[in-house]
């Protein structure tokens, strides 16, 4: 077994070689937003507030249960906003898929919390999503699919770590290995290295246990590999596999247990020597706008690295430690930040896509949004600490693709799906939203949009979930999207959520990802 070596963090930054030269490109101030409206159509029901919010007065007259879409049209829904009396609770904050097979997280199926489990979708026809099987999976935010090798993973609740064979019929996924790994803990989210052949458990907010190296070549045996930093949401590594980018929650000489009052940081790991146990911190970035970072995907434009960071819970809200509008320049949410790493001594930050009801000045009527309707009588209780949390902020994103992205797709809590056009990383801009508003006319609550969502860009389609309405399927109005950039074969993502059969081939040759593109 290979050793484990458990990495303390250090203050100071490692310098690195440089491997490769990259376009120099002046250094200028960030984008910091708030993103250009997108431009609807006649006849959306288009947001009657600033940009992203749910208006009191809607909520409270019946407006906001039929919604806010632009763009986007609902085609399907799995889930129930009704009730008798009250809603039922459904939608997770896992949902990945494989193929046409959909594997979402779900709270409960019949209203009743701790009756969940990850749900099996059949989506060939998706305005018909059909159930195929319920597994005994309740994964939290760590539920993965790797489409290579045709897995699907997470870490159970009862600290189990799950491994499903997908590769012969998703629509049945056949258990390859349920069991402890040893010093696995409370993992809350994970990811996959490219190649399949690692997953990684990170442990959040609660764990003073280190995160988790997992390999997984063997699925029958699962073995621990490496340790790195304890109070680790998320991550992802590059496509060579000698770089990870960790999302650490609050710095770790404060000791605060998940730093409730302290920036994330992202953290770039040399994991090239993994396999031998080893994985070495190279540089960090403060993540001042982020109190949870959720995690990263590593991009390209052209021949300039990037990651789109995401995560939830800005330092200036009101909820679980946080400080409350005592800040001019925080926003009381957190936005996804997009950050160049061409240079990885010095990784920035080039863009904050922030929203108009996340600008620091109007702090104290977006967090004020939930106060008249509340307490509630569901037993989700979604009580003033929740909503004051999170509120609009962003909670998950997904990209189209890893190879000059043109979207990124985020679940906003109660601003519903927000889709940016991120073709210039440093001028995002909205494109599109879709929202699914409050529970009822007589009930003021607003939905909350949580998981990261499918990008099918061969189809204008968007898969996502909330909480009470379950997995909800938009399609894009005609000529939104694709854009035709967003077809180009030769991405490991871009296959893994699209037939790549219509895909378009670069001019240049290049796009074989050895999945679904064939040359």
């Amino acid at each position: 077994m290979a050793t484990r070596v458990g990495l303390a963090l250090s203050a100071a930054v490692l310098a690195l070689t440089s491997t490769s030269a990259v376009e120099t490109v002046p250094e200028e101030e960030p984008f910091t937003g708030p993103v250009a409206r997108a431009t609807c159509r006649a006849g959306d029901l288009v947001e009657t507030g600033v940009q992203g919010q749910v208006p009191l007065p809607d909520r409270l007259n019946g407006r906001a249960a039929d919604g806010y879409n632009c763009n986007l049209d609902l085609i399907a829904s799995v889930g129930d906003t009704t009730g008798t009396p009250t809603p039922k609770v459904y939608g997770g904050v896992s949902l990945d898929s494989y193929k046409d097979c959909l594997y979402q997280a779900i709270a409960s199926a019949d209203g009743v919390l701790g009756r969940g489990g990850t749900e099996v979708l059949d989506m060939s026809d998706s305005r018909n999503p059909v159930r195929t099987a319920l597994l005994p999976v309740n994964p939290a935010e760590s539920l993965r699919v790797h489409a290579g090798r045709g897995l699907l993973a997470g870490v159970h609740e009862d600290l189990s770590f799950k491994i499903y064979s997908i590769k012969e019929d998703c629509r049945h996924p056949r258990l390859l290995f349920s069991g402890a790994v040893p010093g696995i803990g409370d993992s809350h989210e994970g990811w996959f290295s490219p190649d399949g052949m690692v997953y990684f458990a990170g442990w959040g907010t609660d764990s003073e246990l280190p995160s988790l190296a997992i390999d997984v070549t063997d699925t029958a045996q699962p073995r621990p590999l490496a340790t790195f930093s304890r109070h680790v949401h998320g991550g992802a590594t590059s496509e060579d596999g000698t770089r990870t980018y960790v999302a650490h929650i609050g710095p770790e000489d404060k000791d605060n247990r998940g730093g409730d009052t302290n920036p994330s940081e992202l953290l770039i790991y040399d994991s090239s020597q993994l396999r031998h146990g080893h994985m070495r911190l190279l540089s960090r970035l403060t993540l001042a706008n982020t109190q949870w970072s959720h995690g990263f995907f590593p991009v390209r434009y052209g021949n300039r690295k990037y990651l789109l960071q995401y995560g939830e819970r800005g330092l200036n809200s009101v909820g679980f430690g946080g400080m409350g509008c005592t800040s001019q320049t925080l926003s009381p949410f957190q936005y996804p930040n997009i950050i160049d790493i061409s240079d990885e001594r010095r990784p920035r930050i080039v863009a904050t896509l922030t929203q108009e009801i996340g600008e620091p000045a109007r702090c104290a009527s977006a967090l004020n949004f939930d106060r008249p309707a509340f307490p509630r009588n569901t037993p989700f209780v979604p009580t003033l600490g929740i909503y004051a949390a999170f509120s609009y902020g962003t909670h998950m994103c997904r990209p189209d693709r890893l190879d000059n992205p043109t979207i990124l797709a985020c679940s906003g809590f109660a601003s519903g799906l927000r889709v940016y056009d991120i073709r210039d990383p440093r001028s995002p801009r909205e494109l599109a939203y879709f929202n699914p508003g409050t529970l009822g006319p007589a009930d003021p609550a607003p939905d909350f949009t949580v998981s990261p969502p499918v990008v099918r860009a061969r189809d204008g389609e968007i898969w996502f979930n909330s909480l009470f309405s379950g997995l909800q399927v938009v399609k894009f109005a005609p000529g939104t999207y694709p854009f035709t950039s967003s077809l180009t074969c030769g991405d490991y993502m871009f296959a893994q959520y699209n037939d790549c059969t219509a895909c378009v081939r670069p001019a240049s040759g290049r796009g074989d990802d050895g999945l679904a593109c064939p040359p």
